[in-house]
């Protein structure tokens, strides 16, 4: 299930400038940034990747990339410190539990490619297909990686500022190690598969502030609707004199005898509540700078999407289309609806549709119709 993303500040695609396709995201250093409600997608329980490609505009001072942040003592960050390194952090209750870097010099106005990957205990950063060498600041390697339920940011601080100045494009987090080896960097943009939890091709219209996820890695509804007007498949239901299915005129429902459709369920984590910031993100080096923790807004609340279907088919009642013949109605001697109720049959391959119902003497009557 795609994800919602949320455009901050003056944050939107630029078509003058892309890797991929026909645009790339616009983060002009001052407030600009994407919120991404909380979800087990970015809980990384296992083995996860973040990967994308960044064209810096100036390159200097923190800019953090990939946030995910409950607060200033609890987040999770990637970013570059202005002084040749790329770091991520991870910080559980005011503690840096993991702080890593490789060195990172990238010159404006050029595309690279860099992925985060952790492998069991095993992380790296590449960097256009290479895998740096790692220096480890803070903490261990073989971390719990918390559960943060808060807001991911992409091209800010959650708990502060540093924004990111320049593009972003094809950015994809994963729930697999995509490389543990050396790598050519990618070519073409992504295509979705089922260990993709976000995908952001950020392409569309100059200025649009509409970023779209285009994974389909995350669960999705359990109820399926197959119209197929083409199909020979024929599918049997029974329908009770309490109930009515009437689909428009202009679909088709395929139902399978043997499955129900009922509405799934979707995750709705809530944000943690905001604690005011008593560390910083310190990486351990004098030239580095990092990130400020002086502000800690707290976490946009979730957004929970859910598919639900409103009505459910009885495995024992029966539509059969036909492709090759006109439709028929049975009607068991048991089914007496009342007056006010109908049922509409539709004939896929037929052009045409019939209206069954009941007038007051429980008589029935069919009218066919052309079909839109």
């Amino acid at each position: 299930m795609a994800h919602s993303v949320t455009a901050n500040g003056n944050a939107q695609l630029d078509t003058a400038q892309k890797k991929f396709g026909s645009a790339s995201g616009l983060f002009d250093g001052t407030g600009d940034y994407l919120t991404i409600p909380d979800s087990a997608d970015f809980y990384f329980t296992g083995d996860f990747s973040i990967d994308f490609q960044i064209r810096f505009n100036v390159e200097t001072g923190a800019q953090v990339i990939y946030s995910q942040s409950a607060d200033a003592n609890n987040e999770a960050n990637l970013y570059t410190n202005g002084s040749g390194r790329i770091y991520f952090t991870v910080v559980s209750a005011a503690s840096a539990i993991l702080s890593f870097y490789t060195t990172f010099s990238p010159s404006a106005n050029t595309w690279y490619h860099i992925e985060l990957v952790r492998n069991s205990n095993t992380w790296y950063i590449f960097i256009d297909g290479v895998a740096g060498s790692l220096t480890l600041d803070a903490g261990s390697y073989s971390i719990s990686y918390p559960d943060y339920a808060g807001t991911v940011y992409i091209g800010k601080q959650g708990s502060s500022t540093n924004n990111v100045n320049g593009w972003l494009d094809e950015f994809r987090v994963s729930n697999t190690a995509r490389h543990t080896a050396n790598f050519t960097a990618p070519s073409a943009a992504y295509t979705t598969d089922a260990n993709t939890k976000l995908l952001l091709h950020m392409d569309g219209a100059d200025t649009s502030t509409e970023f779209l996820d285009a994974s389909t890695g995350s669960a999705s509804p359990s109820a399926s609707l197959s119209p197929s007007p083409s199909s020979s498949e024929s599918a049997s239901i029974s329908l009770s004199p309490s109930s009515s299915i009437s689909p428009s005129p202009s679909s088709s429902i395929s139902s399978s005898p043997s499955s129900s459709q009922s509405p799934s369920s979707s995750e709705s984590p809530s944000p943690s509540a905001s604690v005011s910031p008593s560390s910083s993100l310190s990486p351990s080096s004098s030239e580095s700078q990092s990130p400020s923790s002086s502000v800690s807004p707290s976490p946009s609340s979730s957004q929970s999407p859910s598919s639900s279907p409103s009505s459910s088919q009885s495995p024992s009642s029966s539509i059969s289309p036909s492709p090759s013949s006109s439709e028929s109605v049975s009607e068991s001697s048991s089914v007496s609806p009342s007056p006010a109720e109908y049922v509409d049959f539709y004939s896929t391959t037929g052009n045409t549709y019939t209206d069954k119902y009941s007038n007051t003497n429980n008589t029935y009557i069919y009218k066919y119709r052309n079909w839109y």
